[in-house]
């Protein structure tokens, strides 16, 4: 996988979108996204859609990884799918990419992860909250 990252080109990137989506094995489509990013700057949001809702939680948080590193409007909106993940270690990786991120978007879906199940989740929201926001009170 790193000598396809490394040469790049429509090849490689087609050959890693491939592995990202298709390969039986998670720990492989997991690696091949973040190959993928690497590559390309970017994954294309087709894809990260459809790695969000992958059947392993690593490969859903690796995908989580690639819209952090985009880190713009449209990345926030597609983590919402993550936060109504049914891992809740998928929902607390996406709330502390949603602190890197920040923003308007970020802030209304972390207020709204202050409700979730999940302990660990709703104490991260409220902590990247008031990283994010200090003059207002949680």
């Amino acid at each position: 996988m790193l000598a396809l990252a490394e040469q790049g080109g429509a090849a490689a990137t087609a050959e890693l979108e491939r592995m990202a989506l298709e390969d039986p094995d998670g720990a492989v489509r997991s690696e091949a996204v973040l190959a993928l990013a690497d590559v390309n700057g970017e994954v294309p949001a087709a894809v990260i859609s459809q790695l969000l809702r992958d059947r392993d939680a690593d490969v859903r948080k690796a995908a989580i990884d690639t819209l952090i590193w985009r880190g713009d409007d449209e990345a926030v909106r597609m983590l919402a799918v993550t936060m109504v993940d049914q891992d809740p270690s998928v929902r607390l990786h996406a709330v502390e990419g949603l602190g890197e991120i920040g923003g308007t978007s970020a802030i209304a879906m972390l207020r709204q992860a202050q409700a979730d199940a999940d302990p660990a989740v709703r104490e991260t929201a409220t902590e990247v909250l008031d990283d994010l926001t200090p003059d207002t009170p949680h």
